[in-house]
């Protein structure tokens, strides 16, 4: 059986003092020298190179856009085709022919080069279909533990299905890790051959 100690009783507790560190802005207590430390400052040295940077970030612009670079740089290239899509991760944008391309770059006055065509990053995408319907996945949280689906359903999905894997135009298109190599002399042609039509 536990020892019974009331809340009277004066040998329960001692007073001890312990070393502290307060944030001079806003007074709160830390029992950490780091972590008031942290939470006092604004900025910190990058991780890369000791340039002062937000705390919020663990290496400056130049640092990021160098390791963005060099990473994209070592990804495999392929020629781009001017008509399947390709995204630029730097300004969030699809392309989904050379002369959507060729005409956002008017749009923006950009200078339409091969130095522009590498700044931008362009990636290749690939095409995401529509995937198969299982009822049992759509409806298991109204069938019982041990149910299963009436037989008129499954012929309706079966059906369903067979129109799903046969469709072949896709829901969407993703970005892959492969470069896509553009060079405004192969564009050119392509924007001739889309002119002529």
């Amino acid at each position: 059986m536990s020892k019974i100690i009331p809340y009277t009783a004066s040998n329960s507790v001692e007073e001890i003092t312990i070393p502290a560190w307060k944030v001079i802005q806003n007074g709160t207590i830390h029992l950490n020298e780091d972590s008031a430390k942290w939470a006092a400052c604004t900025h910190i040295k990058c991780g890369n190179c000791d340039k002062l940077i937000e705390k919020r970030y663990t290496l400056c612009n130049d640092c990021r856009d160098k390791i963005r670079i060099s990473k994209y740089n070592e990804l495999p290239e392929r020629m781009w085709n001017g008509e399947t899509p390709i995204y630029s991760n730097l300004i969030d944008q699809y392309f989904f022919s050379a002369s959507e391309l060729e005409d956002w770059c008017k749009d923006e006055d950009l200078e339409f080069n091969d130095i522009f065509l590498k700044m931008f990053e362009f990636v290749h995408c690939k095409e995401q279909y529509y995937y198969e319907l299982d009822p049992l996945d759509i409806y298991s949280d109204i069938i019982p533990e041990d149910g299963d689906i009436p037989d008129e359903l499954k012929n309706a999905f079966d059906k369903l299905n067979a129109e799903i894997k046969n469709f072949k135009i896709p829901a969407s298109w993703y970005p892959i890790d492969v470069r896509a190599c553009l060079h405004t002399t192969s564009l050119a042609d392509w924007f001739k051959k889309t002119h002529s039509k």
